[in-house]
């Protein structure tokens, strides 16, 4: 009993990267950027669970319109404002949401769910956390190829882009319109202000 305790907890203090005998065959190489390979599952059903976990997690975000954390805010806001008896800014702010909502162009959650789709050789597959993949996020946002990075890549995981992407540099200009136009929503209606809003 004790021998196969010991050969259970080294096994879990195994890195499963992409040489790990359990995977090796089930990703190839999606793209490149400054010389460092990103890798995927060759077929979406071979995600191991913690990451089929963040990449649903950060779909559904993506679905609904807008990340978790902008939203806290705003209902934060309008909750504040409530309170406060100041039922008109509340209803404005909640208008602004709702716009903001339908714009439903989070840049930034495209990018997250890449993080989690695309890994490099030395990732643990079996291990996703958000906070260590930072330096990958912002690889990823800095990239020059960012034309083919939002599209290609992302028709691997939404195939239906496929069918309105044909020109990835007008794509690239719609997503990035909309994506000012929703940081100035959330700059006008996030920030502090003297009149309560």
């Amino acid at each position: 009993m004790l021998k196969f305790l010991r050969s259970f907890l080294k096994r879990d203090q195994e890195k499963r990267n992409i040489y790990h005998v359990d995977y090796r065959d089930k990703v190839e190489e999606a793209f490149k950027i400054d010389n460092v390979s990103y890798y995927r599952f060759k077929e979406t059903s071979k995600t191991p669970h913690l990451r089929m976990f963040y990449m649903n997690f950060y779909i559904d975000q993506y679905r609904n319109g807008m990340e978790f954390e902008p939203l806290e805010s705003y209902l934060d806001k309008i909750q504040d404002q409530v309170e406060r008896g100041k039922i008109g800014d509340a209803s404005y702010t909640i208008k602004a949401l709702r716009e903001r909502i339908k714009i439903n162009q989070e840049l930034g959650l495209l990018y997250k769910i890449a993080t989690v789709v695309y890994f490099t050789e030395d990732e643990d597959l079996e291990n996703f956390y958000p906070s260590e993949n930072a330096a990958k996020l912002k690889t990823f946002r800095a990239s020059k190829e960012h034309a083919f990075f939002l599209t290609l890549p992302m028709i691997n995981i939404f195939p239906l882009l496929n069918s309105f992407v044909s020109d990835s540099g007008a794509f690239l200009n719609k997503v990035r319109a909309a994506e000012e136009i929703i940081n100035e929503i959330d700059s006008l209606f996030l920030r502090p202000s003297d009149n309560g809003l």
